[in-house]
């Protein structure tokens, strides 16, 4: 459900966009086996950490 989220927050960096659509497809089978809520916490905030470093990344380029 959060992951929906991401989608629209990452459709603005059109760079990467396909790239993380297809990251986040992917995630949202694992978290489909998993059901773990706590997982799904640790998750988010690797998720967001990985979004915060490759977004400054780019700006970079």
């Amino acid at each position: 459900m959060f992951l929906n989220v991401f989608v629209l927050f990452f459709m603005f960096n059109l760079k990467a966009s396909q790239l993380f659509l297809t990251i986040i497809l992917i995630f949202r089978k694992l978290l489909s086996v998993m059901q773990n809520l706590l997982f799904e916490k640790i998750f988010l905030m690797w998720l967001i950490l990985l979004n915060v470093l490759i977004q400054s990344h780019l700006l970079v380029f």
